[in-house]
């Protein structure tokens, strides 16, 4: 998968998901609560044991629930956000200092040719400017 599918499956995953911002809370067991905008109740970890039933059997489980991870889980709404538009920035400009590197220096490099990327790889890596 290449990166640019894999940056449109997060922006998909992330745009299909409540709007933000989330906030993490603490509910009244001391359960870790996650909440949308308008108080639209968006998760919660529990705290105490308690019984799930599962496919041909009934367990009772608990969670290790530690409210960091619910604030981790209520900022990764925007904070995906944030890392997708920096990293979409950072792309963008390294396709311009590159295109610039490759008209300065008069269309020697043919990136349809895998020995003429090594070669650019190669001037860009001894410190030849952008």
């Amino acid at each position: 998968m290449s990166d640019d599918n894999r940056l449109a499956e997060i922006e998909a995953r992330l745009n299909s998901a409540t709007p933000g911002p989330w906030v993490a809370d603490t509910g009244v067991r001391g359960d870790c609560v996650v909440w949308g905008p308008n108080g639209r109740f968006l998760m919660n970890m529990q705290s105490e044991p308690h019984w799930l039933q599962y496919p041909g059997e009934t367990r009772l489980v608990s969670f290790d629930v530690d409210r960091r991870d619910a604030e981790f889980i209520a900022a990764a709404r925007e904070d995906v956000s944030y890392l997708l538009a920096e990293l979409r920035k950072g792309n963008e400009d390294t396709r311009r200092a590159i295109t610039a590197y490759l008209e300065e220096n008069g269309g020697e490099y043919d990136l349809a040719n895998s020995e003429s990327i090594k070669r650019l790889a190669e001037d860009l890596t001894r410190g030849d400017q952008l």
